[in-house]
Parts: structure tokens; C-alpha cells; sequence
């Protein structure tokens, strides 16, 4: 298995590799890379606008090359720091091109992709080509997450279902650490006069050799994602399961809907999938 980590801006590169080490960790012969893409705008095939976008924020952010030696000395930091079962599972790569199109073609062998919360653009960037044009699940950690808040991201994870095709894909996306979970938890959340029924994906994990326990819940204020967030703090969750953006990313930005607010306010890594 092999895990791509994106490291897009170095604000956020420590909480990417922590997350990306514990997700390896759990797994046989597991090999994490680190890919930055250095955005140089001279150097994009894109429009005059783009360009110009991306030379303004080199007077705000500094230009490519400093930004990526930022993000490369923090990676290199972490690997110096990381125990030596640790860092030697990672291995540090820097491409030059535009952001979204080389995080779909690293991303195309990976069986994970993982980064944290961005901040800036060529972050956001990332971000939507991991969700929206990559096939492969993101393993998403808030920013300032580190290992020591929960080294084993698969001691005890929370499926939050809904019968969809994108919280299938999370599903089968997550199916290597279910199988190594030390507890599954399924929640489903029910609305009024919506039933979701649990019994075909419980069905499906205990055929995995999975056992779960499925709890039910009522939206908080009338938001899903405050009863996933908070059952998974009373349950001490480690690692939240879920589709989504299941009507797309503006309309869920507008609407402030589920996925949105979890990724927003979730203090563990999510494992998403659309």
C-alpha cells in the first residue's frame, strides 16, 4: 500500500504527516509520499487570468520557490523529529505544474490521499482536486492536529451513514482500518419522517469480519453535523467515516451543509469520499 500525503503550504505539512504516519502505521509494508506542487505562474498552461491570480498572491504569500522551501523544511523537520520506524516509511517529492493537475495524476496508484485543512490557495486547491477529480478516499485532519491527540486513528471510528453513494465509497475507502478498528461504531441521524436504514452496511462489515454497533441520533438544532461532531466526542471517536459533498462543493458552501460544518469544526481526522 502506498498513501500520498499532500503538503500544498507548510502550515499545514506537520498535521498532514502525522495523520498520513498513523494511517500507515496500521498497515503491512505501508510507504507514505509527500508531494508538494510548485506552482510557478509563468510556467502554467492556463488562463491570463489564472496567471494573474497567481502573481498577485506572490506579493502576499511569497513567490513558488519560497513557499516551497518552507513546506519542504518543514517536512524535513518532521522526518529529523519522527521516530525512525516512523520517518522511514516517508519519502519527500516536489513537482513543478499546476496544483490540481498534479494532485490527479500522483493520486491515480494511491489507496489513500491524505493532507489537513488548507489555508491558503494552492491548499484549496488540492483540497478540490482530492475530492472532486481523484477517485481515491482523503484521510482529512484539521490543521492542527498531532498524533499525540490520538496516534492510532483506527482505535475507534465513527461511520456516520446515510445510504448514498458517496458514504458507500468512504465505506469501502475505510475498509482497510475498519478491519484493524479497535471499535466500529455506525450512527445513523434521523430526520423527521426520514428512517435510514443500517442493516445492508452492517451486514456488509460483519462479512468483512467487522463488528459494529449502530447507534441512532436526532439532528442538533437541526443540524446533521453537530449530532455527528458531538457523538463523536461522547464516544471518544478517533476517526470519523462519511460521504461527501453529495450536491457539490458551492452548493454545500451556500447552504452550509453537512460536510461543510463537519470539516469545519471537527477537532479528529474525517475519511472522506464523494
Amino acid at each position: 500500500m502506498w498513501i500520498l500525503a499532500l503538503v500544498p503550504e507548510a502550515s499545514c505539512a506537520r498535521a498532514c504527516l502525522d495523520a498520513a504516519a498513523s494511517a500507515a502505521q496500521s498497515q503491512d509494508l505501508a510507504h507514505v509520499v509527500a508531494l508538494h506542487v510548485r506552482v510557478e505562474p509563468l510556467k502554467l498552461l492556463t488562463s491570463d487570468e489564472e496567471v494573474a491570480i497567481q502573481l498577485l498572491r506572490d506579493s502576499h504569500e511569497g513567490d513558488a520557490e519560497k513557499r516551497a522551501g518552507e513546506t519542504r523544511s518543514e517536512v524535513e523537520d518532521w522526518m529529523r523529529a519522527a521516530p525512525p520506524d516512523l520517518s522511514k516509511l516517508v519519502e519527500y517529492k516536489e513537482v513543478v505544474g499546476g496544483e490540481e493537475e498534479e494532485v490527479v495524476r500522483a493520486s491515480r496508484t494511491a489507496e489513500l490521499l491524505v493532507m489537513a485543512r488548507p489555508h491558503n490557495l494552492d491548499g484549496h486547491d488540492a483540497f478540490h482536486a482530492a475530492v472532486f477529480l481523484s477517485r481515491t478516499s482523503l484521510l482529512l485532519a484539521p490543521a492542527d492536529w498531532t498524533a499525540d491527540a490520538g496516534p492510532r486513528i483506527e482505535r475507534h471510528i465513527l461511520v456516520a451513514w446515510k445510504q448514498t453513494g458517496q458514504a458507500s465509497r468512504a465505506v469501502d475507502g475505510a475498509l482497510p482500518w475498519l478491519r484493524k478498528a479497535d471499535k466500529v461504531t455506525v450512527l445513523t441521524v434521523e430526520k423527521e419522517g426520514q428512517h435510514v436504514d443500517p442493516t445492508r452496511l452492517l451486514e456488509l462489515l460483519s462479512r468483512e469480519g467487522i463488528e459494529a454497533e449502530h447507534i441512532s441520533g436526532q439532528p442538533i438544532d437541526g443540524r446533521t453535523s453537530a449530532r455527528i461532531l458531538a457523538t463523536a466526542d461522547e464516544i471518544d471517536a478517533s476517526l470519523i467515516v462519511m460521504g461527501a459533498y453529495r450536491f457539490g462543493s458551492l452548493i454545500e458552501w451556500a447552504l452550509g451543509a453537512t460536510t461543510h460544518r463537519t470539516i469545519g469544526q471537527a477537532k479528529i481526522p474525517l475519511m472522506l469520499a464523494h
